[in-house]
């Protein structure tokens, strides 16, 4: 089989300007830019989430906010970290709820706090398997805190789920209280 070569008309080489031309270029996996951060390259890191956030990806969209709530290579900008927080959180992604509901109750956020948006994103993060969720949420309904009724038995399933996934307060909270976690 004979191939026969394209011709183009003469003068349309010279618009090929590869400044003008869109080039695809490849992207960076969200794995690389996590691992970036947790070898401190923040800037790359920074980049990554950036891009990754850009398609909607909603891990990325919580480590973006992460940075703009601590000013890791932007300045710091609360606004658009809970907006990131926000979004990633109602798609799912617990980091990115736990983080949300912790910014209803921090006196620098620019949110109000709300009692039931707090609960809300708690509870969102503690089922969708955060640890340190369902200890804060096992701790509010076991105690009682924040004018929440107090519900020990829900308190103590919360507070079992985060102890099984190793998380310290909790096991030392079932501890003192002389609870096997493992039942």
């Amino acid at each position: 089989m004979e191939v026969t070569p394209i011709e183009l008309p003469p003068g349309d080489t010279d618009v090929f300007d590869l400044d003008q031309m869109d080039i695809i270029l490849p992207m960076m996996k969200l794995e690389d830019g996590i691992l970036a951060h947790k070898i401190g390259d923040r800037k790359k890191a920074f980049e990554c989430f950036e891009k990754h956030a850009e398609i909607n990806n909603k891990v990325a969209k919580y480590w973006l906010g992460y940075y703009y709530w601590e000013g890791y290579v932007v300045d710091k900008n609360l606004g658009k970290a809970v907006e990131l927080f926000r979004e990633a959180a109602d798609k799912g992604q617990p980091d990115a709820q736990l983080r949300y509901a912790f910014a209803l109750s921090d006196k620098n956020s620019p949110l109000k706090f709300n009692l039931e948006d707090f609960v809300k994103y708690l509870t969102m993060a503690a089922n969708n398997g955060n640890s340190a969720a369902q200890f804060n949420l096992g701790d509010l309904y076991f105690n009682g805190k924040l004018g929440i009724s107090k519900d020990e038995e829900k308190g103590l399933s919360y507070l079992k789920l985060a102890a099984i996934k190793g998380q310290p307060k909790a096991r030392a909270m079932l501890d003192k209280l002389k609870i096997n976690y493992f039942v």
